[in-house]
């Protein structure tokens, strides 16, 4: 009979245990994340869809996005917050940003805070980032001249070719033809 009792200790203590470990979970979660490619100088937007997924209430939910030293600016709040969140409730934060004029194309991480309390008691802040991808297309545009552009003597052709867009121009090829 003891040996019986064992087995179903350990099975009671590993329930137990997975019950505890479940409560301690964060009780927000964050569902989905959108955002929108943004060129130079163009504004945008990121949508957050956080979910509270136990059995309790959580109250001042705050999401905040960290713009130090990224260039890109808010238009308007980089803070959103909520005073509260029932079990299995949603909510969406949607942030408006700025991407600078000079801002080289490419993938960029914005840090968050998330922060709520459950119960009166303020829960330790969950932090990550965000990926945000700027993207350009470049415009080139060219001129020839020519020196002593004579029939029938040797002369000198002069290509300029100039990248106007915001995105550098890679593998360009320029064929010339008589």
């Amino acid at each position: 009979m003891v040996k019986t009792q064992k087995p179903l200790i350990a099975i009671f203590s590993l329930a137990l245990a997975i019950l505890l470990i479940s409560n301690i979970a964060s009780a927000i979660t964050i569902n989905s994340v959108e955002t929108t490619t943004l060129a130079p100088g163009e504004e945008g937007t990121i949508r957050i869809e956080i979910e509270n997924n136990l059995n309790d209430q959580t109250e001042d939910i705050s999401f905040r996005l960290d713009f130090t030293g990224l260039p890109f600016i808010p238009i308007g709040n980089s803070e959103f917050s909520v005073n509260e969140l029932d079990e299995d409730e949603d909510d969406d934060f949607t942030f408006r940003i700025k991407a600078s004029q000079d801002i080289v194309p490419g993938d960029y991480e914005i840090p968050y805070t998330l922060q709520y309390s459950i119960n009166g008691v303020e829960k330790p802040a969950r932090e990550g980032s965000i990926g945000v991808t700027v993207q350009a297309d470049p415009e080139l545009s060219y001129t020839i001249s020519t020196e002593t552009p004579v029939q029938g003597r040797q002369g000198q052709i002069t290509l300029r070719i100039v990248n106007k867009g915001l995105a550098d121009a890679k593998f360009v090829n320029v064929r010339v033809v008589p």
